[in-house]
């Protein structure tokens, strides 16, 4: 009985033993992950600082941001434009289309000569020719 309790004992501190040094692998690799993410963060920053400072974006960043703003506003512009005569072709096609006759417009030959090809910013959805969000 004795050395049944021994080896108990003995295997429950060899598990101990072993569970310390698990622990303290662990917590290593946990370091070491810690410390090259850090790094890999501060690389990447570095990087990009380095690369906003070689285009001078720094320097113009107002101008550079008016520049895109205008440029934002000119694309919006353009789809809206683009998406409203592509709708009114569209409706004509279709025979009511976007929105219109649902029967017409969950037909093959709405979907493929209209939401398809023809009108290529729009998809056959809900009964009708539906808006891919361009955006």
């Amino acid at each position: 009985m004795k050395t049944a309790i021994i080896n108990v004992n003995d295997s429950l501190n060899n598990f101990k033993a072993s569970q310390s040094i698990l622990n303290n692998q662990f917590s290593q690799l946990l370091v070491g992950l810690r410390v090259d993410l850090a790094s890999n963060v501060s690389q990447i920053t570095n990087r990009l600082n380095s690369l906003e400072q070689n285009l001078g974006l720094k320097a113009n960043s107002s101008y550079v941001q008016s520049q895109l703003n205008a440029i934002n506003t000119r694309i919006s512009s353009f789809q809206a434009s683009t998406v409203n005569s592509i709708a009114s072709s569209c409706g004509t096609d279709c025979g009511g289309c976007p929105g219109g006759n649902k029967s017409n417009c969950n037909s093959a030959d709405c979907y493929y000569n209209c939401c398809k090809t023809r009108c290529g910013l729009y998809v056959c959805q809900n009964g009708g020719c539906g808006i891919i969000n361009v955006g």
